[in-house]
């Protein structure tokens, strides 16, 4: 499977939060690792701020 997941859907939990979202981008940070910047179906509040957007870390997702 490749690492460049843009256009497909994932959904996980982001500081303890469920969320459900687009790919926007995915790219390969330093090291190695893999982080994707995902656009949100539905806001999530953290700290007080409605999120649209939000980035995670490639360990951290399932494929919806």
């Amino acid at each position: 499977m490749s690492w460049n997941k843009t256009g497909r859907t994932m959904s996980g939990s982001y500081m303890g939060l469920p969320y459900t979202g687009r790919v926007v981008m995915s790219r390969v940070k330093y090291g190695g690792t893999v982080s994707h910047l995902i656009e949100l179906f539905s806001p999530i509040r953290i700290s007080n701020e409605d999120r649209k957007m939000i980035v995670v870390n490639d360990d951290f997702y399932r494929m919806a």
